[in-house]
């Protein structure tokens, strides 16, 4: 369902959604390195993970908020369309 809604996304959109993946596996990386770090303690440890996880929560939500715009059988009708002139243009 995904592929086929790239289409219908507008170019910020899609700046936008590849951005937040970006940065949410920038945190995920973080979480890891903080939960690795012998150095830290349990407090430390616990406040960064959150935070970073308050993060990705937030950007999770945008980035259902850009994909709930495009209910599927807005989708479903859109990808008909396109498959359709796609090979009544190969029949040419």
């Amino acid at each position: 369902m995904d592929l086929k809604r790239v289409d219908l996304f507008t170019n910020p959109e899609k700046k936008s959604l590849l951005l937040i993946e970006k940065r949410n596996q920038s945190d995920r990386d973080l979480i890891n390195k903080t939960l690795n770090d012998k150095r830290l303690n349990k407090n430390t440890i616990n406040e960064r993970v959150k935070a970073a996880e308050k993060r990705i929560n937030s950007r999770n939500n945008r980035k259902q908020d850009i994909l709930d715009k495009y209910p599927p059988e807005v989708v479903d009708r859109a990808y008909k369309n396109k498959m359709a002139t796609i090979k009544s243009m190969a029949k040419m």
